[in-house]
């Protein structure tokens, strides 16, 4: 198949700023490559590239005070398939080693390999050589950190990263790559396209499908998609065709309260991402908030240890109450239950009571929210009932 690959990055600059861009396809790729993908600017600018030590392949510019715009568009022919794992490689002694992998044992600004190779031994010494030493490695790693945006820091480096045991995605890299130069294993920090071809079920009724597979004993995974919302929203099984992203909410129960009483006539599905140990009183302030909803918590999606648990909120709140799952963690939840339209009584109740403080206008669309009738219809019957009275 083909995928289109580009990228658009918009900076303003209060000064000339000298940029240099990685953002090519890797060479490896080159044979894929269908159109070529070149980078360019608005307003335009020269534009040089040049091959880093390590063999990226990368662009300088000097932008100009103001807007910049940098973008470029390319395709590639690609399998879809996730790469394959070696479960058998081996691992070379250093003496056997390339030459130009050499430098991926050495220690750098992020990943100090003097200060963590007495850890890395102890904990790793033990292990069979090769792919099982990597794994462990990982596997390690992945236990050791909570996932947590809210405590993020470009500074943060792999000894930090294993002293606080908190962290996002490139720390876990970071702490990853530092024990496997201590073990003498080249390893080195790479980025790459995310994708977003593994989202086919946003507004249609894929999501029907979803919860058919897993209520027949299947487990559901997706391809990573251009973020975690989107993919946790096609893991979900809940209403796809409106949603609602609300990043994070509130620390502080007051303030989170008052933002789960913003959204709890919001016809639509939510989406937000909240750390392990907040988990469960997240859950448990939207059982309070919003009533008894489907919902469900997925966490480190195209992980190893990928997982979505899904019910409602009241069970997941109990779920999770003492037992903080680590890793990056997105909660889901449905829209509100559709409800009966409300009988002519219930609806003249209602508005007689408005109407003793509102004009129709205000009455008419203070029930209509409240009772889920026509705007129209409540609006119709309180002119009615303003001229009777």
């Amino acid at each position: 198949m083909q995928f289109k690959v580009g990228y658009e990055l918009i900076y303003h600059f209060p000064q000339p700023t000298p940029l240099i861009l990685v953002v090519n396809v890797h060479d490896s790729r080159q044979s894929d490559i269908v159109v070529a993908e070149h980078p360019v600017s608005e307003p335009w600018l020269p534009i040089t590239a040049y091959r880093d030590a390590f063999g990226n392949q990368c662009h300088r510019v000097l932008a100009p005070p103001g807007r910049l715009r940098l973008f470029a568009s390319g395709i590639v022919n690609d399998s879809g398939l996730p790469d394959e794992p070696v479960i058998t490689a081996e691992q070379d002694l250093v003496q056997d080693l390339p030459d130009e992998n050499l430098v991926f044992l050495l220690g750098s600004r992020y990943c100090e390999t003097d200060l963590l190779s007495e850890t890395a031994w102890q904990l790793f010494s033990g292990t069979p050589p090769g792919y099982a030493r990597v794994q462990a490695i990982c596997d390690f790693v992945h236990n050791h950190i909570v996932f947590d945006y809210q405590n993020a820091r470009a500074t943060r480096t792999a000894t930090e990263t294993f002293n606080e045991r908190s962290g996002v995605c490139r720390d876990y890299a970071h702490l990853a790559i530092a024990f496997c130069r201590c073990m003498n294993i080249p390893a080195r920090y790479c980025t790459g396209y995310l994708s977003d071809a593994g989202t086919p079920l946003i507004s249609d009724p894929g999501y029907k499908l979803v919860r058919s597979a897993r209520k027949s004993g299947h487990t559901i995974h997706t391809l990573p998609g251009p973020s975690a919302a989107i993919a946790a929203l096609t893991l979900a099984g809940l209403p796809t065709d409106r949603f609602l992203f609300l990043g994070f909410l509130p620390a502080k129960a007051k303030a989170r309260a008052d933002a789960i009483a913003d959204v709890k006539t919001v016809r639509a599905t939510l989406v937000l991402y909240e750390s392990g140990p907040r988990l469960g009183d997240s859950l448990a302030a939207f059982r309070d908030g919003l009533g008894e909803r489907e919902a469900a918590v997925v966490r480190e999606i195209s992980k190893l240890h990928e997982e979505t648990v899904t019910g409602t909120l009241a069970e997941l709140a109990i779920r999770y109450a003492d037992a903080p799952p680590r890793g990056e963690i997105v909660i889901v939840i449905g829209p509100p239950p559709e409800r009966e339209e409300a009988s002519d009584d219930e609806l003249d109740q209602a508005l007689r009571s408005a109407l003793a403080t509102m004009s129709p206008s205000r009455a008419a669309a203070d029930v209509a929210a409240t009772l889920g009738v026509p705007r129209k219809r409540a609006y119709a019957r309180a002119l009615e009932l303003g001229a009777s009275s």
